[in-house]
């Protein structure tokens, strides 16, 4: 069975359902990380948007695999940012 590449969603062709597009975006809670030492686990503050101008504050749960993907994830785009400045500092 072949994995599905995180980076690469699988679409569904679906029908409209009275759910989609209702979530705007999801910003950073701007509180810290929540680590749970018995779960192994890691909180990550949200603030869910809505279309509707409502917004809900909640927490992002990720597996201890999932927090080493975004920490490497999260590497990655801090290189290639401070790259892209480099970049353009240069004549």
């Amino acid at each position: 069975m072949l994995e599905q590449d995180p980076l690469q969603p699988t679409e569904y062709p679906t029908k409209p359902t009275l759910m989609d597009g209702l979530v705007l975006h999801v910003l950073h809670g701007g509180n810290d990380l929540h680590y749970d030492r018995e779960t192994g686990s890691a909180l990550l503050p949200v603030r869910v948007c809505f279309r509707d101008g409502t917004a809900v504050r909640t927490s992002l749960q990720l597996d201890p695999g999932q927090v080493q993907l975004l920490a490497a994830q999260l590497e990655m785009a801090l290189l290639r940012r401070a790259r892209h400045q480099t970049e353009n500092l240069q004549p």
